[in-house]
């Protein structure tokens, strides 16, 4: 009787856990910030545990010109 209370208490937690990881949102990079590439496309980079990572972004705050930080 007890094994099944324990067994049964870890499979309501575990499903417990899992409701939780689909219905939360999703975390957003600590440090991002924005920076123009050399052919005028602005840049989103954020700062992960593996490095920084840019990606071109349309929708950026910024203008930039061709050239810029070249």
């Amino acid at each position: 009787m007890r094994k099944l209370f324990i067994s049964g208490a870890v499979v309501a937690l575990f499903a417990a856990g899992v409701f939780m990881g689909f219905s939360s949102t999703k975390a957003e990079a600590g440090l991002c910030y924005y920076k123009c590439s050399c052919n005028g496309v602005p840049l989103k980079c954020c700062v992960t545990p593996f490095g920084t990572s840019c990606k071109p972004d349309a929708s950026a705050p910024i203008q930039c010109t061709q050239g810029a930080n070249c």
